[in-house]
């Protein structure tokens, strides 16, 4: 079976992360080619890297988000190239990977035939979060179910399909992450649905469950570990964890993200879009809501003198 892996790379630094080659030296065994599709400039030294560990870089401008940079990089190489693929894997750089063997799931998933495409984790259907939809009064359109997009692989029946190649030919580059999400992740996997395609995943569950409970889906050996679900407060039981599953992983290569962006993320997931909203205009409003306080209480203590 021949696959390709598009691998999406971006560092706003412009370097190359260890857990980015750590991942493509894992993949190179996995995969007959590996397209590096990088939103970031890269060194001359790390440029030599990644060439050792995929066949092709694509450089692109940072803009449209993963969606546009796999749009370039299917654009760049051409469908008639891809089609003689069995497998196509779809990929970015959000995850730590593999903390755990990802081998199993390509042959069970590959060697399925009822299986059309399948991915890492599927997101349940929810009936409302959609991001960009929310309001003060509005707690979101609904979520459909759909497949994660930060690892995603297609079978040749889906890559010469008119609705895929479609899907690709017309992306969009939006400037805002939630309509990339609106638009693009979260609808793919209904459109090829829709078309009588079959899909599986390694994992699934609710969207918090990624960055809530990390330590829960190590323990079922799951392969990737979000990027933001480290942070100050769980990376030393993490590792810890990590360590005690026998995982192979380079625990050294783990590290936090900052406190208050994961607690923003944190809070932001958990919390319905409606009362979200609430908090950013209480915030935005902060000063007026506290100059009106202190007027009442200003004009309480003369009306009581």
């Amino acid at each position: 079976m021949r696959r390709i892996l598009l691998f999406v790379n971006y560092n706003q630094g412009d370097t190359l992360e260890n857990r980015t080659a750590y991942s493509l030296k894992y993949l190179k065994k996995l995969y007959d080619e590996i397209v590096v599709i990088s939103n970031s400039k890269l060194s001359k030294v790390d440029e030599a890297k990644i060439k050792g560990l995929s066949g092709e870089i694509i450089y692109r401008k940072n803009s449209g988000y993963d969606f546009a940079a796999w749009r370039d990089g299917i654009k760049q190489i051409g469908w008639d190239k891809l089609t003689t693929y069995d497998e196509l894997t779809l990929m970015n750089d959000t995850c730590y990977f593999p903390i755990f063997p990802i081998e199993k799931y390509i042959d069970k998933f590959g060697d399925d035939e009822a299986i059309d495409f399948w991915g890492a984790y599927m997101h349940a259907a929810a009936p409302h979060g959609m991001p960009g939809t929310a309001t003060v009064d509005y707690p979101g359109d609904p979520i459909p179910e759909h497949l994660q997009s930060y690892f995603i692989t297609f079978k040749n029946d889906v890559l010469i399909s008119g609705v895929f190649q479609d899907f690709w030919n017309n992306i969009e580059e939006y400037s805002n992450v939630d309509t990339v999400i609106r638009e693009y992740e979260t609808q793919l996997t209904s459109k090829l649905k829709t078309t009588g395609f079959k899909y599986d995943a390694i994992y699934k569950a609710h969207n918090n469950y990624l960055y809530l409970h990390p330590e829960k889906m190590l323990k079922q050996h799951f392969p990737f570990l979000k990027i933001k679900a480290v942070h100050y407060y769980n990376i030393k039981h993490i590792k810890r964890i990590i360590r005690k599953l026998g995982s192979e992983y380079s625990a050294q290569i783990i590290t936090p993200i900052a406190e208050d962006k994961h607690l923003k993320l944190i809070i932001r997931s958990f919390l319905p879009g409606s009362v979200w909203d609430a908090i950013r205009w209480l915030r935005k409003n902060a000063r007026y809501i506290w100059a009106v306080a202190v007027t009442l209480c200003v004009a309480y203590l003369i009306v009581r003198g």
